[in-house]
Formats: C-alpha cells, sequence, structure tokens
C-alpha cells in the first residue's frame, strides 16, 4: 500500500496561496492552483465550493447547485473530488 504525502502548512503560508490564487482568477490566468501532487491541485469551481462549504459547513448539496447555478449532478461531483482529496469530510 502506497503511503500518501502529508503536507503542513502555516496560516500564512495558506493566506499566501489564497491571496496568490485569486489574484491569478482575477487576472485571467489559468483556473488551477497547483499546490504539489494530484492531490494538491484546486480547479476554480472546486476552490469556490470549498469557500462556500467553509463560509456554510451546513450547507446542502442542492444548495450549493442552487447558488452556483449549476446541477445536483455537477455539484455531486465537485464534493466528491474535494472528499477525495482529503480537504472535506462527509
Amino acid at each position: 500500500m502506497e503511503k500518501e504525502k502529508q503536507y503542513h502548512y502555516t496560516a500564512e503560508e495558506v493566506f499566501s496561496l489564497f491571496q496568490c490564487l485569486t489574484s491569478r482568477i482575477e487576472n485571467g490566468h489559468p483556473n488551477i492552483l497547483e499546490l504539489g501532487d494530484e492531490k494538491e491541485h484546486f480547479f476554480r469551481g472546486e476552490i469556490h465550493m470549498l469557500r462556500m462549504i467553509g463560509v456554510d459547513p451546513g450547507i446542502h448539496s442542492s444548495e450549493l447547485a442552487r447558488k452556483f447555478g449549476v446541477s445536483r449532478a455537477v455539484t455531486a461531483k465537485i464534493i466528491q473530488k474535494l472528499l477525495q482529496k482529503g480537504v472535506i469530510e462527509s
């Protein structure tokens, strides 16, 4: 069984990465933030959904779909990716 890599970031590093990401989004740069291996690559939709979950931890997937104007299937797919990356828990 392959051992997973563990990444530890300080609050300052996370904030700096977030600032970089928002700047890239605002300036029309690629829609991906790469922090390490593939498990640490986040697409714009994943980041927006992760932010919304952080703002409202009890939000339901149907409410996320409504707020973003996407189908529940799209929301479920993004949530599944975030679960696999280990950044949210069910």
